[in-house]
């Protein structure tokens, strides 16, 4: 997770991408980069991005190309404007963002299981071991689930009622905004003629 928690996701030389809008001030500046090694072109050709798809011997990959037009769309001259280039800048950030976004909460699940996991295990363990002392380990069950379910019993309507009073109150409160929100519109209309 650490390694995607990065403020150079793509790379130092194009700056900082910590956030959306620093990625596409980046992106911007990179732009600009490029095309000052095209002095008398107003948009940069595609033939300046084209040299990251030569291979080792200096000749182009297709595969690369491929991901290059791919990454980056030429229009029909064989040019692309800062708002595509930036664009698909900003479409593979987002799905950077998005698979770190996944990969957190699939992180968390995995906490959660392993709480649930290591609770299960460590009771069977006090089980195994009060059997191996001698305890009568199914009465001592049976009373600590007795007592849990006369509190589950005693607080189950409780918690039920609280929740639906809650419940009531948002529900309540939402009426009144969306009244109030719906006046306020009706009364900032112009009037028909």
């Amino acid at each position: 997770m650490s390694h995607l928690d990065v403020t150079y996701p793509f790379s130092k030389s194009f700056g900082y991408a910590d956030s959306r809008n620093n990625c596409i001030n980046s992106a911007q500046e990179v732009y600009n980069r490029l095309l000052k090694y095209t002095p008398d072109e107003s948009l940069l050709p595609f033939e300046t991005l084209s040299i990251l798809a030569l291979d080792e011997n200096g000749e182009q990959s297709e595969e690369k190309l491929k991901g290059l037009v791919c990454l980056f769309p030429p229009d029909g001259e064989k040019k692309l404007t800062t708002l595509d280039f930036v664009k698909s800048y900003d479409g593979v950030y987002r799905k950077f963002r998005t698979f770190r976004a996944a990969v957190s909460n699939s992180s968390v699940l995995n906490n959660a299981y392993e709480r649930i996991v290591d609770v299960i295990f460590y009771f069977l363990m006090l089980l195994l071991v009060l059997s191996i002392l001698g305890y009568n380990v199914v009465q001592t069950v049976a009373t600590v689930m007795s007592v849990v379910l006369s509190f589950s019993f005693a607080f189950g309507p409780a918690v039920s009622k609280f929740t639906q009073v809650r419940q009531r109150s948002i529900v309540a409160q939402l009426k009144f905004f969306t009244a109030y929100y719906c006046s306020l519109r009706l009364s900032s209309r112009p009037p028909r003629k």
